[in-house]
């Protein structure tokens, strides 16, 4: 799928965002942030909205897991569509 107005979607470990994205985070309008075990807060910036949607590793899913995560989705995709760019991490970039 093509996003409009060259929006990006990038999807990777809440680590790796914050060691080599750290400086760019402000270059995302929406900061989805999935680990459970990691507050975002903290490298937080007045120039992005971060979304914590915090999600077990459990398989099968938690109750209301799935939900969360379409409600999410949903938000992340009015904001790629809208051409600003996300960021989606957890811990391990799955």
């Amino acid at each position: 799928m093509r996003l409009p107005n060259k929006a990006k979607l990038i999807v990777e470990s809440h680590e790796y965002a914050i060691q080599h994205r750290g400086a760019q985070l402000d270059k995302y309008a929406l900061w989805v942030a999935c680990a459970e075990e990691h507050m975002p807060y903290y490298y937080g910036s007045p120039k992005h909205l971060i979304l914590w949607c915090p999600l077990d590793d459990a398989d099968p899913p938690r109750d209301g897991d799935l939900e969360k995560a379409g409600a999410c989705a949903a938000f992340a995709a009015g904001v790629l569509a809208s051409g600003q760019n996300v960021l989606v991490t957890c811990a391990m970039g799955l």
